[in-house]
C-alpha cells in the first residue's frame, strides 16, 4: 500500500475506568488488544509505555489515534472522566 507505514498504528479508547489499546497492521487488522485500568497508571503516557512493553517492545507504532471523553480544542487535552491530561504535540 502506498503511503502506509510498515510499522503498526496504535489505537486507544480512553474512558474513566479503563483504557483499551490495540495495534492496527495493514490498515485493517486489529491485534494485541488489551484493556488496562486507568487507576493503575499516573497518566496516559505511562499506560501507553506499559502496553507497548507488554505487546511489541521491538516494533514501535509509527502513528496513533486516541479517542478521549473530552473536548479537544487545542494542544492540551484534559479528560473529563479521570484526572489525566496530556499534550497532543508531546
Amino acid at each position: 500500500m502506498t503511503g502506509i507505514s510498515a510499522a503498526p498504528a496504535l489505537v486507544a479508547d480512553v474512558g474513566g475506568t479503563n483504557i483499551r489499546f490495540a495495534l492496527i497492521h495493514d490498515g485493517t487488522t486489529l491485534q494485541d488488544a488489551a484493556t488496562l485500568r486507568c487507576a493503575d497508571y499516573p497518566d496516559l503516557a505511562a499506560a501507553m509505555r506499559f502496553y507497548h512493553a507488554e505487546t511489541r517492545p521491538n516494533s514501535a507504532p509509527s502513528r496513533a489515534a486516541i479517542a478521549v471523553a473530552a473536548p479537544v480544542a487545542g494542544d492540551n487535552v484534559e479528560l473529563t472522566n479521570n484526572g489525566w491530561s496530556f499534550s497532543i504535540a508531546e
